[in-house]
């Protein structure tokens, strides 16, 4: 310390008036780098969550809907006939469509992609049962025996679907886990780089101080 002050005694006070602000420049520069790392670590973070994990929470929702519509239809046209066949089809490929949404948001974990896959496949055996039913309505078969034949269906679709749910709830809890987690090392970064900065600053002022009053005979 004394060193230094000899040193900063030695120098003009236009110097010292230079070293002082760059001193302080510097030390603002570096905690405005450090905050900007760590701000786009946030970023990239709150990027993810917004870009994968509210896309798969919105796809699994619908992949729900377009469901309970395509079991409601089905059960339609055992009843009624009309143009529930229709509306089923079309509810089925909506729920393709909202399987395909899930995926390609990207980042899918292989449990998950392994339930797409089983709802891609439960949807194509309901649509069978669909041909099967109506193979039963030309044979003139009773509504029990046609309800009885395609019993249960849905059922696959419904377990993949519960189980899609349970790990897009687990990633999107781990997700804002270690968003909060990086928000608050941010702060405590920032907080740090601040109190480090005001302490040196402080620290060179009496220092530059001291030295001032040594030249003006103080």
């Amino acid at each position: 310390m004394g060193n230094v002050g000899k040193r900063l005694h030695n120098l003009k006070v236009s110097t010292k008036l230079r070293l002082s602000f760059g001193l302080i420049v510097g030390l603002m520069v570096g905690m405005a780098a450090v905050t900007q790392y760590y701000l786009g670590e946030m970023n990239d973070k709150w990027r993810k969550i917004e870009q994968q994990v509210f896309v798969w929470q919105d796809a699994n929702m619908e992949i729900y809907r377009y469901l309970g519509d395509g079991v409601h239809h089905f059960k339609n046209y055992v009843l009624r006939d009309g143009d529930y066949e229709t509306k089923f089809r079309d509810d089925m490929g909506k729920l393709l469509g909202a399987v395909d949404k899930y995926q390609k948001a990207g980042g899918v974990e292989p449990e998950a992609r392994k339930q797409l896959d089983e709802i891609r496949t439960a949807v194509g055996a309901y649509l069978v049962a669909l041909d099967q039913l109506k193979k039963l309505k030309a044979e003139g078969a009773s509504i029990t025996d046609q309800d009885k034949s395609i019993k249960g269906a849905d059922k696959p679709i419904a377990m993949a679907a519960a189980k899609l749910k349970e790990i897009t709830e687990r990633e999107f809890k781990m997700a804002s886990s270690q968003f909060g987690v990086l928000q608050q090392s941010t702060l405590r970064i920032a907080l740090i780089m601040g109190i480090i900065a005001i302490i040196c600053a402080v620290a060179f002022a009496l220092l530059l101080t001291r030295s001032l009053m040594r030249q003006l005979g103080g």
